[in-house]
């Protein structure tokens, strides 16, 4: 059973080594997404696109837009991601050898959201193989859109980060298991 943490505090002076690990962790696991799918995109546009996979390129990019980097990370991921930062230094060394994973709420965290996480890389990984199997363009008007999303959830990361580092903490519930 968990219990509602006191606010996370983060202290600049206690700079821990899990926290660089995580953040780099994570950062370098978007960016070669953003690379690999943006590499994908850009082959589908340099193809030429009729105008109506660029109406769907547009309005799934939109839709990822919100959903994605909006709803998915700047809500939830990102504020998450922070505070979590915060306090991996006070974590199990086996949460801080896996700060990556520590961060993104895989591993160390309460059973409600261990179990959501893991449910939602579940269904990206089922989602990355449905659109494995489309055809260019179509398999690049999805990507656009999700590099969109990536991108827009990686500046909501270091937006979040920096807030937290500035304020000296957060309210954001961490969601780690109490002892």
């Amino acid at each position: 059973m968990s219990a509602r943490l006191p606010p996370a505090r983060f202290h600049p002076a206690r700079f821990h080594w899990a926290q660089l690990w995580g953040v780099a962790g994570v950062v370098l696991l978007l960016v070669q997404a953003i690379t690999r799918l943006g590499s994908e995109a850009a082959e589908a546009l340099n193809m030429g696109l009729t105008p109506l996979q660029w109406a769907i390129a547009i309005s799934f990019t939109l839709f990822m837009l919100f959903t994605e980097g909006y709803k998915g990370f700047q809500q939830k991921f990102s504020p998450r991601l922070a505070v979590r930062t915060a306090v991996i230094g006070t974590m199990p060394l086996h949460a801080q050898l896996l700060a990556p994973l520590t961060l993104m709420a895989l591993v160390h965290a309460t059973p409600r959201r261990q179990i959501a996480s893991w449910a939602l890389v579940a269904m990206i990984v089922g989602f990355v193989f449905g659109v494995r199997v489309l055809a260019q363009p179509w398999r690049g008007v999805i990507d656009v859109g999700v590099v969109a999303g990536l991108s827009y959830g990686l500046a909501t990361m270091a937006w979040e980060l920096l807030k937290v580092w500035r304020a000296g903490g957060s309210e954001v519930d961490p969601e780690v298991p109490v002892r």
